[in-house]
């Protein structure tokens, strides 16, 4: 595998075959499914989905209106400085957050959404595991509080828009905030017995729920998903850049970058990354340190190796594919991707993959 080092410079564009686009929602339901396959252990089957009805009558009452706190930008542990508050405070959400603190309570207590919106949370919240996120010190009992947090969180958000009411995604991008933010409550309150999800905890969720989809990630949740597939085109045009033989080895296999990426944007990286990249990534992302598009490179460039050494589209989809338990979350076959996307916004910056994200939005 070629060493990508801090000295890592675009190489010269090639021509840019275009985008092929026929079969392409079929290829992309095939590796979607791959990539998202998950086993449960035996002895922890996944809930049963609820019907709708039942749903909205089991969820908790809405919790009360949050008393202002300021959100200091921690500085001490891994569990501060990578948690959801942190990221919040570093993407600047903060004041609108202060001015509309009971947007959550009250959506909370709002008329529920749809029910098909309802059903398709209902079958999401199965299949996210939640022992993906937890740390080491949560109380397996726990375990249906913090779905039953993370279903309010979720259906709150569907409530706050309705045009794009629940996808595929979402769960994940919540649980890791949702869980976080409880993490970093519980070393506070564990020593008396605490440790369950707060109001407070929920409510953060909720906000960088709404800042993924609004700010990181805009558009890639409305219906078409036209922007996950410029995405696709941008994430191309830049591996075109800085690895292009690693793109025309893909390209000779016929394997699309739309048939294994969008995953990734849609969970945030979530379930490609170890969890112990997965903090830090966000981090990154919150104060603007890297794109999503430099994760989804770093992704690539740390499974080089075995791309090159792939003769088959399904042995691409099996290099790229997340892991699939609890335990294996630090043995993610992204190991190391964090550092191989800090090394490729050394070689295409910021402002650099704004020009290219200009160029390929016009053409």
């Amino acid at each position: 595998m070629a060493k990508h080092s801090s000295t890592l410079r675009p190489a010269m564009e090639p021509q840019s075959p275009a985008l092929s686009t026929p079969g392409l929602s079929t290829a992309f339901n095939r590796a979607f499914a791959l990539n998202w396959r998950m086993e449960m252990a035996a002895d922890d089957p996944p809930e049963e989905a609820k019907p709708a009805a039942a749903v909205v009558a089991a969820v908790d009452p809405p919790p009360v209106a949050l008393a202002p706190v300021p959100v200091p930008v921690p500085v001490g542990p891994a569990e501060m400085r990578h948690a959801c508050n942190h990221w919040l405070a570093l993407a600047g959400v903060d004041e609108e957050r202060q001015l509309q603190q009971s947007l959550y309570a009250n959506l909370c207590a709002a008329p529920p959404p749809p029910s098909d919106v309802i059903s398709q949370v209902e079958v999401d919240l199965t299949r996210t595991d939640l022992r993906l996120y937890e740390c080491e010190h949560d109380p397996p009992e726990q375990a249906p509080e913090r779905r039953m947090a993370l279903r309010r969180v979720l259906l709150a958000f569907a409530r706050l828009d309705p045009s794009t009411g629940y996808v595929q995604g979402m769960g994940d991008i919540a649980a890791r905030a949702l869980l976080s933010s409880a993490a970093l409550d519980g070393m506070h309150a564990r020593a008396n017995g605490g440790g369950l999800i707060t109001e407070r905890a929920e409510a953060a969720a909720f906000w960088w729920l709404r800042h993924v989809t609004q700010s990181l990630l805009p558009g890639f949740f409305a219906p078409g998903m036209a922007a996950v597939w410029e995405e696709v085109r941008l994430l191309r045009r830049a591996l075109m850049l800085l690895q292009p033989h690693l793109l025309a080895h893909l390209d000779e296999l016929g394997c699309e970058l739309a048939c294994v990426a969008p995953s990734w944007y849609l969970t945030l990286f979530q379930r490609i990354l170890p969890r112990s990249e997965c903090g830090p990534a966000l981090t990154s992302l919150a104060g603007r340190k890297l794109a999503t598009t430099h994760l989804a490179l770093g992704v690539l460039l740390s499974r080089e190796h075995k791309l090159l050494a792939a003769r088959s589209f399904e042995a691409v989809t099996q290099a790229l594919c997340s892991a699939s338990g609890a335990e294996d979350a630090q043995r993610r076959v992204a190991a190391g991707a964090l550092r191989a996307a800090h090394e490729a916004a050394l070689a295409i910056p910021l402002a650099l993959l704004k020009d290219l994200s200009d160029s390929v939005s016009d053409a």
